[in-house]
């Protein structure tokens, strides 16, 4: 009888323990969302090697191919930096959300609309092509997307809209840009090949991470009554 009494509340202390504590679900979806950035960044870096090879190779003049040959040394170089970078850019964006909100995020953006009026061409070109992308994901995976910020939203006790979410795609895409500019990759023509190759190697497949997540947050007890509409399928590979 004794016994029988403590395996009932193992399992319901197990359940109430880990809705209990959102900084270690917080800490799993980003351990699951570094475990996924890593595997597709290294499937971005080997097909920016061969599509700036492929470049080169037919490249119009020497100058041309010298510079994409040296885009692509370059990137050999500095793709163990980015992925660095960008995993503890991940992880400060989630340790930020598991923090008490501040006027931070409503600065940044106030600084972002007075700076408009002098963006650049490139500037605007980067944001264009960032937009689109976004677009994409979220005319595709947006059931999933929102499903997943209402549950951070719930275990850090505050609404958290898609574009604050630090796995939205404006979040990553716009992180991933941010990376290559700190690490003084300024050819536009090479930041756009590298922003696309990271639409098809990261966001495409990210309805997989928005999967994952969630059921990661339904198994803990969090929002369980939110039903996904959207099948999850690996998107095939298009292959020259």
């Amino acid at each position: 009888m004794p016994n029988k009494a403590q395996v009932v509340p193992l399992a319901g202390r197990s359940a109430t323990s880990a809705a209990a504590q959102p900084s270690a679900l917080l800490g799993r979806v980003r351990d699951l969302a570094s475990t996924f950035i890593t595997r597709q960044l290294q499937e971005l870096f080997t097909s920016a090697d061969d599509t700036l090879f492929d470049m080169a190779d037919r490249a119009s003049s020497n100058q041309e191919q010298t510079g994409l040959f040296e885009a692509m040394r370059e990137l050999r170089l500095q793709q163990g930096v980015i992925e660095k970078l960008y995993l503890q850019q991940l992880a400060a964006r989630f340790a930020s959300l598991g923090r008490q909100a501040s006027t931070q995020p409503l600065e940044s953006v106030a600084t972002d609309r007075d700076s408009m009026t002098l963006v650049q061409n490139d500037e605007l070109e980067e944001t264009v092509a960032i937009n689109n992308m976004v677009s994409k994901v979220m005319g595709r995976d947006a059931d999933l997307l929102e499903h997943l910020s209402a549950r951070l939203g719930h275990l850090v006790q505050r609404p958290l809209e898609a574009e604050d979410n630090p796995l939205g795609p404006h979040k990553l895409s716009r992180q991933f840009l941010d990376c290559l500019n700190q690490l003084g990759f300024e050819n536009m023509q090479i930041k756009l090949i590298l922003l696309k190759l990271f639409e098809r190697s990261v966001l495409e497949d990210l309805a997989l991470l928005y999967d994952d997540c969630n059921q990661l947050l339904v198994a803990a007890g969090i929002l369980t009554n939110l039903q996904s509409r959207q099948a999850v399928k690996k998107p095939p590979r298009v292959t020259s």
